[in-house]
C-alpha cells in the first residue's frame, strides 16, 4: 500500500515539473504580448493628471444635496426666522409707545426703545420730502433689513459646512455623484464680506423699490389692506384672538403681510447676490475639495495645470506649495501617482 502511493506521488511531481515549459492553451506568447507599461512611466503619470486636472476644470451639474441644503438654509430657515423677527420688531417700533389705562406702557421699556427708534427713523425720512405714509413705509422696509441681519451669523455658520451637509444629504437620498470633487468644488466660499455685502445689495435694491410702490400706492393696495382686512378677520374670531392678549391684531395683520412680501423679497436677494459676490472676491471653493485639489495637482508643472484647465500658471501658483499633511479624503479615486518599482519578467 505504501509502495503504491509513493509511486502515485512521484508520478504526480514528474508530471508537474515535465509541464513547466508547455505553453497553456489559448495563452498569449512574451512575444504577441505588448510590454507592460511601468506605473511610474511619464505616460501613466499623464493619464493620472488628466483625470484629476480635467475634473479640476470642469463644471458639473448641482447636486440634490446642494440644492436641498439652498432650500433648507434659505427659504426655509433664513426666511421664516427673518420674518420672525421682522414682525415682532416692526410691530414695536409701530405699536410700542402704547400706554394702558394706568398710563404705563403696556409692552414696557423694551417696546417703547423700539418705538422711539421708529420715531427717529421716521422724522428723518420726512425730512427728505416723503409723506408721513411714505416715511413710515420706508421706515418698515429699513428695519426689516436691520433686524433681519441679526441672522447672518448663521448663514456664515452654515454656508462654512455647505459641503459636508450637502454630502450627507446627497448620502442618504443615494444621490451622491460619481465625480465629487467635479460637483461639490464649483461651490462659492462665502465669506462675511459677501453675506453682509448681499444684504447691502438687496437693501439698495428693496428700499427704493417700496418707495416707488409707496408713490404708486401700491403698498397700501397690496399690503397694509389686505394685512389689515386679515388682522380684523383675526380680531372677530376669539378662538383666534385670545392668543394675542392685548396686541393690536388689526396692526399686527398688516405688519404680517407688508413683512411676508419683503422678507421673501430680501431672502431670495441675499442667496442671489451674496453667492455672486463670492464667486467674484473669494477665489477659494469649499475648504475640503479645494486641500484635495491641491494635493492631487501640486507636483504637476505650472504650464501643465494652465493648458488643461484652460487657467494662467499664477492663478494656479499656490498649487506648488507642498502642503504639511495631506488631509484624510474620500475622493480615493482622484490620488497622485506615486511611484511604483517598475515590474519587469
Amino acid at each position: 500500500m505504501f509502495n503504491l502511493l509513493r509511486k502515485e506521488c512521484v508520478s504526480l511531481v514528474a508530471e508537474s515539473v515535465l509541464n513547466i515549459d508547455k505553453p497553456k492553451e489559448n495563452a498569449i506568447s512574451p512575444q504577441q504580448s505588448p510590454a507592460a507599461e511601468p506605473l511610474n512611466s511619464p505616460s501613466s503619470q499623464d493619464s493620472t493628471f488628466e483625470t484629476v486636472a480635467k475634473s479640476a476644470a470642469r463644471p458639473a451639474a448641482r447636486t440634490t444635496g446642494l440644492w436641498a441644503f439652498d432650500a433648507l438654509l434659505y427659504p426655509i430657515l433664513t426666511n421664516f426666522v427673518v420674518f420672525g423677527i421682522s414682525v415682532y420688531a416692526t410691530y414695536l417700533t409701530s405699536k410700542g409707545g402704547m400706554k394702558n389705562a394706568a398710563g404705563k406702557p403696556l409692552h414696557g421699556w423694551w417696546g417703547e426703545m423700539f418705538h422711539n427708534r421708529g420715531n427717529g427713523v421716521v422724522n428723518f425720512f420726512k425730512k427728505t420730502g416723503m409723506s408721513h405714509e411714505q416715511a413710515d413705509v420706508s421706515k418698515m422696509v429699513f428695519f426689516s433689513f436691520v433686524d433681519g441681519t441679526a441672522v447672518a451669523p448663521m448663514v456664515k455658520l452654515l454656508e462654512d459646512r455647505r459641503e459636508k451637509i450637502a454630502k450627507a444629504i446627497d448620502d442618504k437620498l443615494g444621490t451622491t455623484p460619481e465625480d465629487e470633487i467635479a460637483a461639490y468644488k464649483s461651490e462659492p466660499k462665502q465669506s462675511w464680506f459677501s453675506v453682509i455685502a448681499g444684504r447691502i445689495a438687496v437693501l439698495s435694491i428693496v428700499v427704493p423699490t417700496a418707495y416707488i410702490l409707496g408713490k404708486m400706492g401700491l403698498n397700501d393696495k397690496l399690503f397694509n389692506d389686505p394685512g389689515k382686512k386679515f388682522g380684523a378677520w383675526m380680531a372677530k374670531k376669539p378662538n383666534l384672538a385670545k392668543h394675542f392678549g392685548n396686541l393690536d391684531i388689526k396692526e399686527l395683520g398688516r405688519v404680517g403681510v407688508f413683512e411676508g412680501f419683503y422678507t421673501s423679497v430680501c431672502t431670495a436677494g441675499l442667496y442671489v447676490t451674496s453667492r455672486f459676490i463670492a464667486r467674484k472676491t473669494n477665489k477659494k471653493k469649499t475648504g475640503e475639495i479645494e486641500s484635495i485639489l491641491d494635493d492631487n495637482l501640486q507636483d504637476f508643472p505650472q504650464e501643465k495645470i494652465a493648458a488643461v484647465t484652460g487657467t494662467k500658471p499664477k492663478a494656479s501658483e499656490q498649487l506648488k506649495k507642498p502642503r504639511k499633511s495631506a488631509p484624510a479624503s474620500r475622493f480615493t479615486d482622484y490620488a497622485k501617482p506615486t511611484e511604483s518599482p517598475q515590474i519587469t519578467l
